[in-house]
């Protein structure tokens, strides 16, 4: 009988300690998410320049719906775009690394592309567009409660246009549309 309990106990505590070593998961990028907004100054390489404001959903640990609309004055053209964004961190990329004085879950990776309509700057004439857009980002804060982050992007937008003769062709809505870069600010709620 008291072998029994012995082994019992010797067995109870080889699974506890065995349980102890298991390292814990890594939280997810968008665990504590429950909705982020960003606005970029969007300087593109034909020499104009907009402004984008993205919302963005999680549906999962990693893949958002996101939602962005981007105004071009100098064209006359805004984009509405719906896609899929993929979001993570770099903790979780580089799993094995060193600890570092850097907390690598601070710094976000992200890419998303979406589809839509492009407008004249009253609403009208809508085409088709797309768009697609990858970059990183880094938290620096929070303000009551939304984490704030400074981002960096590039990616590029197009549209379908009216041929002169037959159906709708894609080319983008000028010559060169690829954005050259994108800077902006992300509240995280």
């Amino acid at each position: 009988m008291i072998n029994r309990i012995a082994l019992s106990i010797a067995v109870l505590f080889l699974v506890s300690t065995a349980a102890a070593q298991t390292p814990t998961p890594l939280p997810a990028p968008n665990d504590d998410v429950n909705v982020s907004v960003t606005t970029e100054y969007i300087h593109f390489t034909n020499g104009a320049s907009g402004t984008m404001i993205e919302a963005v959903r999680p549906i999962t640990n990693y893949w958002s719906l996101g939602y962005a609309q981007v105004v071009v004055p100098s064209a006359k053209s805004q984009f509405y775009l719906l896609g899929p964004r993929y979001d993570t961190d770099l903790q979780h990329i580089f799993k094995n690394a060193k600890p570092a004085k850097l907390d690598l879950s601070l710094i976000k990776v992200f890419a998303g592309a979406g589809l839509g309509t492009r407008r004249d700057d009253l609403g009208n004439n809508p085409a088709f567009a797309y768009g697609a857009h990858a970059g990183l980002g880094i938290g620096v804060g929070t303000l009551m409660k939304a984490k704030i982050g400074f981002n960096v992007s590039a990616g590029f937008i197009g549209a379908a246009k009216q041929a002169l003769n037959g159906p709708r062709v894609l080319t983008s809505f000028t010559s060169v549309v690829n954005g050259q870069y994108a800077t902006g600010v992300t509240l995280t709620f």
